[in-house]
C-alpha cells in the first residue's frame, strides 16, 4: 500500500516561495561590463574563456544548494509526516465524501479476552478511526451509527480536529446491548441515508466481530441493501475487531417435557449444552437453582467439539404458583452471559378436566365416561394431578367453562348453545377433545354447529359408520411422532395393539390445517385421531368412542389407554399466557384470552424502578371478539426477569414473571471470513482489515513526522554550501576537475607500482 502523507501546518508551506529569493539575488548581483578592445587583454580573455564553463557550473551548484536550504527550512516549519498504508486505505480518495461509521454493539461483543472485552477493543478502534478522519478527511461529513438503534449516535456536517474530542466522548459513552445484531435493518437504514445524500460519495466503515449467525445468515445477505446503491459512489471498509476463533460453552435452551407443571409431581426438563470450542469438555456439572434455592448438580457427559448435548433431569416443585428455574454450567470462557439459562413455570395444583357424558349408564362398564374418569383420576390414594368433573351436555350452558383446562365431549348431541359455548372456550385458549359414537347420529348437527365457520371440527363427518367384517377388527397405526400417541402400540409393527370393531368415517380437512395422529388399518386408512389449533386453543377428535362399546382399548394390558389419556389432557390443556422463556431482541409478547383476562397489562424491566414501567400495546385478532389478543410490550434488551401485571376476570390482579435469555444463535461466536463478506458486497469497492493488528496506537502514534530528518538534511545542505563556497573562492586553488584528475593519476601510479 502507498503511504499517506501530509503536513501538520500545511499553511506554512507558502514559505516555499522564498526559494526564488537566492535566484533573484544571483540575477541582480551579476555585473554589467562595457566591452573595450585592448590588445594586451587578448591572452587574458582567452584564459577566461577556458575557465568559463567551470565557473558557471560552480555558481549554479551553489545556487541550487542555497535554494534547497530555503525549501528545507519551509518544510521544517510545516512539519511533514507520513502514515502507514492502512490509513491511506481508510481515508480513500481525496474527494469530499460522507463518512459513515457503523458500530456493532451486539451481545457477542461482550466476550472478554484478556483484560478487556471485544467491545472495548472496538470502541478504541473507533476512537482511532475518527482521529484519522479528523486529520485526513477534514471538512467531510461524519455520522456514527450503531446496529441496535434507529437514530445515529451523532452526525457532524463538517468534521475536523476541533470537534474530535466531542466525537471521541460520544464513542467512549457507548456500551453493548445484550441482543443480537440486526445488520439487515441497520444497513437498510444506512442505504436510505446514502440515497438521500444525492450525488455525494459515501465512505462506510463497518466495525464488528462479523459473527457468522448475524452477518451471513442462510436466509439472505445483510449487505444486500448496499449492493443496490451506485458502486461508483460507495466504498466500504470492514474492520474486524475480535478473534475469529473465540471459544464458548453455553446452555442454549431448557425446555419442559410437558407444557404444564403440577405441584408435587416430578417434571422432566431437557437442557441443551453446546460446546463451541476446539476441544472436548468433560467433568462439568449442570447447576440448578429453584426459586434461589440450590438443587443437586447434574453431571454432564463428555461433549465433543461442535456438539450439542441434551441433558435430562427432573425437578419437583412443591408449591403451586410461579417458580423460577435457573440452569447453568461452568463455561470457563469469555462469555459468561450464556452460561445460565432461566425459565419460569406456572405451577398448578392440578389440571381441571370436565367429562361431558353423552351416554350415561347405571352399569359402570357401559357408561361413556367411566373408563376415562378412572384413567384420569383413579380411585384410591393414587394422585394423577387431575381434578375430574362429569357433566351432562345440558349443564354446559350454565357452567363457566374457563375454569377447566380441558373438556372431553364424549359421544353427545350438540345444539347451538353448546356449540357457541365450546367455540368461546376453545378460541379463548381451552383444550377440547371431541369423541364420536352412536349418539352423534349422521353427524349433520356436528358438521353444521361445530364445523364450518365455528372451525372446531378438524374434518367433516360423513355419517357413515364403518364396521369390520364378522369377528375381524381394525388396528390403530401411529402417524408421525406426537406425545399423545407415543405410547400407542403400532399393531402393524408389533402384532398387538388396539382392536377396533367400528368407527365413524371422517374426511380430514382439505386445507391441511388438521394433523392426523393415527389411522385405522382398513382399506382406506381412515383417520382415527386428528388434531388442529383453533384460536388460542386446540381440538383433538377421536372417531371411535373411548369406552368398550366399539373397541377394546380401555382394557389393553399394556396400559397404553391410561398413558394416552393422561398425555392427551396435558397436550390440549392451555399453557397459560406466558411462554416458559423468551429471547432478547424482539418485543415481549403475551397472548391473552378475552374470556380470562382484561386486555391490558404493564411490563417492568429488570432495571425497574430506574426504568419506568411500560404499558403493553394490545393487538386484537381479526377472527372476532372471542379470539385471543396479543399484548406487545417493550423490546427485551436486558437479560433476566421481567414482571408483567395482568388483570384476571376471575382472580383480580396477577403478577407474572418473564425470563429473558440470550438467543441460541448468539452463543455461536464463529466469525464470517473476509471472502464470505466480500462475496456479499459484490462489485462494491471494499477493504477488509484486522483492527486489533493494524490500529495500534492513536493518530499521533501512527503518524511519523519527518522534521528531524528535514533538520539534518538542512544542516548538511548548509554545510555543503559553505564548504563548496570556501573551496571555489580560495586563491590559487586548483579547479575541481584538476583535483579529480590529479587524484585519479595518483591512483593509477600506485596501481602500476604495485604491479
Amino acid at each position: 500500500m502507498l503511504l499517506a502523507s501530509g503536513f501538520v501546518h500545511p499553511a506554512l508551506l507558502s514559505g516555499l516561495a522564498l526559494v526564488a529569493l537566492p535566484i533573484v539575488i544571483h540575477l541582480l548581483s551579476r555585473r554589467q561590463f562595457r566591452r573595450m578592445d585592448w590588445a594586451a587583454t587578448y591572452f587574458l580573455l582567452q584564459a577566461e574563456r577556458e575557465n568559463r564553463r567551470r565557473t558557471r557550473f560552480e555558481q549554479w551548484l551553489l545556487l541550487a544548494l542555497r535554494c534547497l536550504a530555503v525549501a528545507l527550512l519551509a518544510l521544517l516549519v510545516a512539519r511533514p509526516f507520513v502514515q502507514p498504508g492502512l490509513i491511506a486505505t481508510l481515508l480513500g480518495e481525496e474527494a469530499a465524501a460522507e463518512r459513515i461509521v457503523v458500530i456493532d454493539d451486539s451481545a457477542s461483543l461482550t466476550h472478554q479476552d484478556g483484560a478487556g472485552t471485544d467491545f472495548a477493543a472496538l470502541r478504541a478502534a473507533a476512537e482511532r478511526l475518527v482521529g484519522w478522519l479528523a486529520e485526513g478527511a477534514a471538512g467531510d461529513g461524519l455520522t456514527i451509527l450503531r446496529t441496535s438503534a434507529e437514530e445515529p449516535v451523532l452526525s457532524v456536517p463538517a468534521f475536523s480536529s476541533t470537534r474530535l474530542e466531542e466525537v471521541r466522548a460520544a464513542v467512549r459513552g457507548l456500551e453493548p446491548v445484550l441482543v443480537p445484531a440486526d445488520p439487515q435493518r441497520a444497513l437498510g437504514r444506512l442505504a436510505g441515508r446514502i440515497s438521500g445524500e444525492g450525488g455525494r460519495r459515501a465512505e462506510v466503515y463497518l466495525l464488528s466481530d462479523f459473527q457468522r449467525s448475524d452477518w451471513t445468515p442462510p436466509d439472505g445477505s445483510p449487505l444486500a441493501a448496499l449492493t443496490a446503491l451506485d458502486p461508483d459512489r460507495l466504498r466500504v471498509t470492514l474492520m474486524a475487531v475480535a478473534d475469529p476463533l473465540r471459544a464458548n460453552v453455553a446452555v442454549t435452551s431448557v425446555r419442559p417435557d410437558r407444557p404444564q407443571a403440577l405441584a408435587g409431581f416430578p417434571a422432566v426438563y431437557r437442557a441443551e449444552v453446546a460446546n463451541r470450542t476446539a476441544r472436548p469438555i468433560e467433568g462439568r456439572l449442570l447447576t440448578r437453582t429453584l426459586n434461589e434455592a440450590a438443587l443437586t448438580p447434574v453431571p454432564v457427559e463428555r461433549i465433543e467439539p461442535g456438539e450439542t448435548r441434551v441433558v435430562s433431569f427432573e425437578v419437583t416443585i412443591p408449591e403451586p404458583g410461579p417458580a423460577t428455574l435457573q440452569v447453568g454450567i461452568d463455561g470457563r470462557d469469555g462469555l459468561p452471559v450464556d452460561d445460565v439459562f432461566m425459565l419460569v413455570a406456572d405451577v398448578k395444583p392440578a389440571l381441571r378436566v370436565a367429562l361431558v357424558n353423552g351416554e350415561p349408564a347405571t352399569r359402570p362398564v357401559e357408561d361413556e365416561t367411566h373408563f376415562l374418569r378412572s384413567a384420569l383420576a383413579p380411585p384410591g390414594a393414587a394422585n394423577s394431578g387431575m381434578q375430574v368433573e362429569v357433566l351432562a351436555p345440558g349443564e354446559l350452558a350454565a357452567t363457566p367453562l374457563q375454569r377447566f383446562d380441558a373438556i372431553l365431549y364424549c359421544n353427545a348431541a350438540v345444539d347451538p348453545t353448546i356449540a357457541a359455548a365450546l367455540r368461546r372456550y376453545v378460541y379463548g385458549g381451552g383444550g377440547l377433545v371431541l369423541v364420536l359414537g352412536d349418539q352423534v347420529g349422521d353427524g349433520a348437527d356436528w358438521n353444521r354447529l361445530l364445523g364450518g365457520e365455528a372451525g372446531l371440527l378438524p374434518g367433516r363427518i360423513t355419517g357413515r359408520v364403518v364396521r369390520a367384517e364378522r369377528d375381524a377388527r381394525f388396528g390403530l397405526v401411529r402417524v408421525g411422532e406426537d406425545p399423545i400417541t407415543a405410547m400407542l402400540p403400532d399393531v402393524e409393527t408389533t402384532g398387538r395393539g388396539v382392536r377396533v370393531q367400528r368407527f365413524v368415517e371422517v374426511q380430514s380437512d382439505e386445507t391441511g390445517a388438521a394433523q392426523v395422529l393415527a389411522r385405522f388399518t382398513d382399506a382406506s386408512r381412515a383417520p382415527a385421531i386428528l388434531r388442529h389449533e383453533v384460536g388460542a386453543g386446540q381440538v383433538v377428535l377421536f372417531t371411535t368412542p373411548l369406552d368398550l362399546e366399539w373397541n377394546d382399548w380401555p382394557r389393553a394390558v399394556d396400559g397404553s389407554y391410561v398413558v394416552t389419556m393422561l398425555e392427551l389432557v396435558h397436550a390440549v390443556a392451555p399453557q397459560g399466557p406466558l411462554a416458559p422463556a423468551y429471547v432478547s431482541g424482539p418485543p415481549l409478547e403475551v397472548t391473552l384470552s378475552p374470556a380470562r383476562y382484561e386486555l391490558r397489562g404493564t411490563f417492568r424491566t429488570p432495571s425497574y424502578p430506574e426504568q419506568p414501567a411500560v404499558a403493553g400495546r394490545v393487538v386484537e385478532s381479526d377472527a372476532g371478539t372471542d379470539a385471543p389478543a396479543r399484548l406487545v410490550g417493550p423490546a427485551a434488551r436486558q437479560l433476566g426477569l421481567y414482571t408483567l401485571e395482568l388483570e384476571s376476570r376471575s382472580a383480580g390482579v396477577e403478577t407474572r414473571q418473564l425470563a429473558v435469555n440470550l438467543p441460541p444463535a448468539e452463543t455461536d461466536l464463529a466469525a464470517a471470513t473476509a471472502e464470505e463478506l466480500g462475496r456479499q458486497l459484490g462489485g462494491i469497492e471494499h477493504a477488509y482489515l484486522r483492527a486489533e493488528d493494524s490500529l495500534a496506537g492513536g493518530v499521533e502514534e501512527s503518524r511519523r513526522e519527518l522534521w528531524p530528518s528535514v533538520l539534518v538534511l538542512l544542516f548538511l545542505t548548509l554545510l555543503a554550501e559553505q564548504t563548496l563556497a570556501w573551496w571555489f573562492g580560495r586563491h590559487g586553488r586548483a579547479t575541481l576537475s584538476e583535483t579529480l584528475a590529479s587524484g585519479w593519476g595518483r591512483l593509477r601510479g600506485a596501481g602500476r607500482r604495485a604491479a
